[in-house]
């Protein structure tokens, strides 16, 4: 929106940083998947991209369109789901869970819910029940 936009039009971040800054951000996922660390905070990747944390925020909001929690969370249910799939012999809900990045249960259950529709459980029901 226009005014979202506004929110950071001094900040002095140019489009070129701004597009280079979202690929270190992916990178950083995808490859040293930082998300695993349970209590990753903003400064956490600001500081792993050399950049500040306000900067870090634009990008995620502006470039990405989400959030921070949303895009790290969109990681770990990734990875989450990967789990479910395969590991379940070794690892109850708790252990996906913490092995995918979260704290707890609970906050794993309901950012799963929030990003694919399904409970863990479920989700893992219906994938194992289609093989």
């Amino acid at each position: 929106s226009h005014t979202e936009r506004g929110k950071y039009s001094n900040s002095g971040l140019t489009h070129s940083t701004a597009e280079k800054l979202k690929e270190q951000l992916i990178k950083l996922m995808e490859n040293d998947k930082l998300f695993l660390k349970s209590n990753l905070k903003l400064k956490d990747l600001a500081n792993a991209v050399g950049e500040s944390k306000h900067h870090v925020s634009q990008v995620i909001n502006d470039e990405l369109e989400t959030t921070f929690s949303a895009f790290v969370n969109e990681y770990r249910i990734k990875e989450s789901q990967a789990l479910l799939l395969n590991k379940t012999d070794e690892l109850n809900m708790y252990g996906i869970a913490k092995e995918s990045g979260f704290n707890n249960k609970t906050t794993f259950s309901l950012a799963f819910k929030r990003h694919t529709g399904l409970t863990p459980s479920l989700y893992q029901k219906k994938f194992q029940d289609s093989k």
